[in-house]
């Protein structure tokens, strides 16, 4: 078991490794703090609309039961995408999804009289843009069960184990237990990692590609960033020049 000064190491060496892309969430309000690109897990808006549906009756239960029928439709959607590419084309595929967009922003128009329908309209009118970005981007799952699934063996730990008993000793605990998934799905055996890290007398630099991962590009040289600055500034005076030039 790894502690203390061990894992405080570790885990800073593992916080440089960080990865672009879409992250599927559920409501929390913290997520957008991250400031990546953000993805509505619409299983979680659909458990939400089961729930509030057991406890509405009437009128109140349409629009639980609109946003229900919604979310299951575009999900089946999705999952249509490579054949409705294939036997109609992009030009019909991008038209089905502009739709879509437009039966979301139309259900979410009218205003709801039930506090509790005004409370999930308010949270899906601020996250519209996140709910289908799996119609635009066909890498994004419509669903983040699969990266639930994978945290259940840190889930586990952390319940059996009561918990940290320091921050520091929590946040060693994440990276580790992050940074060991990923080396399982890559096939790459972390206890073969682990020596070679501990036994170092200084900081190690964990290439991406010792993970399985793919490698990060290079960084542009400072020329090549002054030669696009240059550029870039130079078609501003040129845009400014002839707006301003007489006819």
């Amino acid at each position: 078991m790894i502690d203390g000064q061990d894992g405080l190491e570790l885990a800073n060496i593992f916080d440089s490794c960080l990865l672009s892309g879409i992250l599927v969430v559920d409501g929390w309000s913290v997520y957008p703090s991250l400031g990546c690109p953000l993805a509505q897990c619409n299983a979680h808006l659909l458990r939400r609309c089961a729930e509030m549906l057991e406890a509405q009756r009437g009128e109140a239960a349409q629009f639980p039961q609109a946003v229900k029928d919604f979310l299951k439709q575009a999900i089946q959607l999705g999952r249509a995408r490579e054949l409705a590419i294939e036997v109609w084309g992009e030009r019909f595929w991008q038209r089905a999804v502009r739709d879509t967009e437009q039966q979301l922003a139309g259900l979410l128009d009218p205003e709801q009289q039930d506090p509790s329908n005004r409370r999930f309209r308010k949270h899906l009118r601020k996250h519209q843009h996140e709910i289908l970005v799996f119609l635009r981007n066909p890498a994004v799952s419509a669903t983040n069960s699969l990266a639930e699934r994978e945290i259940r063996p840190a889930v586990v730990v952390r319940k059996v184990s009561a918990g940290n008993r320091t921050e520091a000793g929590a946040h060693a605990h994440e990276v580790l237990a992050s940074i060991t998934r990923t080396a399982e799905r890559r096939g790459v055996r972390f206890t073969d990692l682990l020596p070679e890290l501990l036994r170092s007398p200084g900081p190690i630099v964990l290439a991406p590609e010792r993970l399985g991962l793919p490698m990060l590009p290079d960084p542009p040289s400072q020329e090549a960033t002054h030669v696009r600055r240059q550029r870039r500034r130079g078609r501003r005076v040129d845009r400014a020049h002839r707006a301003t030039a007489p006819p």
